[in-house]
């Protein structure tokens, strides 16, 4: 990164007169991918300390109804998109249960989300399941090649549930019900 990296205000806009733009410059939705960087005419915007740049943190909704599992649900939810945004199968995988690690080979993983880069992953709704799992759902942008996507757009907007099993202290994506569909639309 060149030069001096500043935190913003989380959902602001960071006012760039220190770099000399005399601009606003939008950081993006949550609090803590927020930064920006000098570096040319026109700043951008950067993910601190996480990975290739892109932090995988997932942010909670306001109105989100929390429980005990939220801090759990936020770290396995983190993992699964660190692992998508750095393109590590590895940690991707270590996201998910043994039934679901079985349902992705490697190379399916690798041209699936070769070219992605999820931001703004927001949990917004999280309930208690009957199995003593959690179901979340989380609205993300992702950006990808577009022969990669699964509507031929390079950005889509997606509103997914995740359906989360207990492991240990915490949780394992598992199956999604039968017949569950995510939504998304194009950017």
């Amino acid at each position: 990164m060149a030069g001096t990296v500043k935190s913003c205000v989380p959902e602001a806009v960071f006012v760039a007169e220190a770099f000399g733009l005399g601009e606003g410059v939008a950081c993006g939705e949550l609090c803590e991918c927020v930064a920006v960087t000098e570096g040319s005419a026109a700043a951008e915007c950067v993910f601190v300390g996480v990975g290739d740049g892109v932090s995988a943190g997932v942010g909670v909704a306001a109105g989100v109804a929390s429980n005990g599992a939220e801090p759990a649900v936020q770290t396995t939810l983190g993992r699964y998109f660190q692992g998508i945004n750095d393109h590590n199968y590895a940690e991707y995988q270590s996201a998910h249960n043994a039934q679901e690690q079985a349902t992705e080979p490697k190379s399916a993983f690798g041209t699936g989300y070769g070219s992605t880069e999820d931001s703004g992953m927001t949990l917004v709704a999280l309930q208690s399941t009957a199995d003593g799992g959690e179901s979340a759902t989380v609205t993300f942008t992702s950006r990808q090649a577009a022969a990669a996507s699964i509507d031929g757009s390079a950005c889509n907007n997606w509103r997914v549930t995740y359906f989360l099993v207990p492991h240990g202290a915490g949780y394992l994506i598992g199956p999604a019900p039968a017949g569950y569909k995510p939504t998304y639309s194009d950017c």
